[in-house]
């Protein structure tokens, strides 16, 4: 269920590495635009086998 209240920001910045951003920005992938994740340049995508 999506969240209408996340509608009402300009824009929304993730920042983190691993498994757990990729989980976060994929379930606010909604937000489209507006959606931005930061990795950490230490993450190696190790959990996934890749940076996304």
């Amino acid at each position: 269920m999506q969240n209408n209240k996340l509608n009402q920001f300009e824009n929304i910045v993730a920042v983190g590495g691993g498994h757990g951003l990729g989980r976060v920005l994929s379930s606010l992938s909604f937000l489209g635009a507006k959606l931005t994740g930061v990795v950490a340049t230490t993450d190696n995508g190790g959990s996934t086998g890749r940076l996304r």
